[in-house]
């Protein structure tokens, strides 16, 4: 299964293999490949523009927000220049500038009304719950149509725009099955790093506030404690280390719309499963892939995206020849392929 008994391709070879495949293909792929991406990578709409103007009686009686950097500079000299020292005088110390940034944002909190902030609020719960479902049931299955109609093109064979659409039939539970397990398996894997982070900073405020160099009350329960630097040091390090534990799992899992597209009757578990067990000895390979495509992503960037549009076909089927090669289709091919010039030379 891990393509241990057949020739390892490299990256050129693949890339050679995948644009190869797209001869007489251009359009379709093109084609496709926005449509997948409207319908599935992400969802692009409308900008939600509101201009409010209000009043409130509420008026800020210690004028933080017009005071925090209105600083009385005397010209002691009378040359019409300010030296360092006399700046340095009159400017706050750096932890009397905090406590007025703080004390700004929250003056400036107050004055939003709690009407407009649940309207926002609920706007963008609501656009991110809309985003998500359109996501799940309508991005997964294009999306495993979207890798079928990339090994038929790969293949050669008929690769009609409705190939896209072909999971909503075959497979569209098991695409978003598929979706929802691979989103579980990722958060969990990604969930050591995460809580490092969050460990990391809340020590680090914590050390500060200790430190007397953050200006804030530290609860009665957490009062005299004292967090050393080197805790969120510590933890920051692991966080970093964990970092790469999300990469890891996305490369062995990389495999799996591949299967489900091939074969529609595999639970979504199988597919992850199976897929893990094809990138064994493999993940490192598919990153190298990816990365020899940095030049034309950079050019990519340089023509503000234009090229993309002819490099992302381009990157998708040298993935799918990756896959033609790990998961044994080659092999088989070339199997039949041989048996089929044996029996016609007898």
């Amino acid at each position: 299964m891990n393509g241990i008994y057949r020739e390892k391709k490299s990256s050129r070879e693949l890339r050679r293999a995948g644009y190869a495949s797209l001869r007489g293909y251009w359009g379709i792929a093109i084609l496709a490949m926005l449509l997948a991406s409207l319908l599935g990578a992400s969802l692009t709409g409308g900008q939600f523009n509101m201009q409010i103007g209000f009043t409130t009686e509420n008026e800020i009686e210690d004028e933080t927000l017009t005071a925090l950097f209105d600083l009385d500079i005397a010209d002691t000299n009378g040359d019409g220049n300010v030296s360092f020292s006399e700046l340095r005088e009159v400017m706050p110390s750096w932890k009397e500038l905090l406590t007025r940034i703080v004390d700004a944002l929250n003056a400036a909190w107050s004055m939003v009304p709690s009407q407009i902030l649940v309207m926002i609020f609920s706007v963008m719960l609501g656009t991110t719950l809309v985003n998500l479902a359109i996501r799940v049931f309508v991005g997964a299955p294009t999306g495993v149509g979207h890798h079928r109609l990339r090994l038929q093109i790969l293949d050669g064979a008929d690769a009609p725009i409705g190939t896209l659409f072909s999971a909503f039939g075959s497979c569209y539970w098991g695409s978003i099955g598929l979706w929802l397990l691979r989103a579980i398996y990722l958060f969990l894997w990604r969930l050591p790093a995460t809580l490092m982070l969050w460990i990391a900073a809340a020590s680090s405020v914590l050390t500060l506030v200790g430190m007397e160099v953050i200006p804030m009350a530290l609860p009665e329960t957490l009062a005299g404690w004292v967090i050393p630097w080197t805790v969120p040091a510590l933890a920051l390090l692991c966080a970093i280390v964990f970092a790469f534990l999300p990469l890891v799992a996305r490369y062995r899992y990389a495999m799996s719309d591949f299967i489900l597209a091939e074969n529609p009757d595999t639970s979504p578990a199988d597919a992850l499963r199976q897929s893990a067990l094809m990138m064994k000895g493999n993940k490192w390979r598919l990153f190298c892939l990816e990365l020899s495509f940095i030049g034309w992503t950079i050019l990519g960037m340089l023509t503000g995206g234009l090229l993309y549009i002819w490099m992302n076909p381009y990157l998708y089927q040298a993935e799918a020849a990756f896959y033609h090669e790990v998961s044994g289709r080659s092999a088989i091919r070339q199997a039949v392929s041989d048996t089929k010039v044996y029996m016609e030379g007898l």
